[in-house]
């Protein structure tokens, strides 16, 4: 499956990504695990945001 994906996915947007899900989440998890109410909520939305408007 990863390597269809390789094949099939452009290096541009599958670095693209791979760069945008993996530091979204870590930052949202992070600040989840932290309890930190405000900074959960906002990397939340900028998820949100960009999986719109992006």
């Amino acid at each position: 499956m990863a390597e269809g994906y390789e094949v099939v996915m452009p290096d541009f947007f599958e670095d693209r990504l791979s760069k945008f899900f993996l530091a979204e989440s870590r930052n949202h998890f992070n600040a989840m695990f932290q309890l930190n109410g405000k900074a959960t909520m906002n990397t939340l939305g900028l998820f949100r945001i960009n999986c719109t408007f992006g």
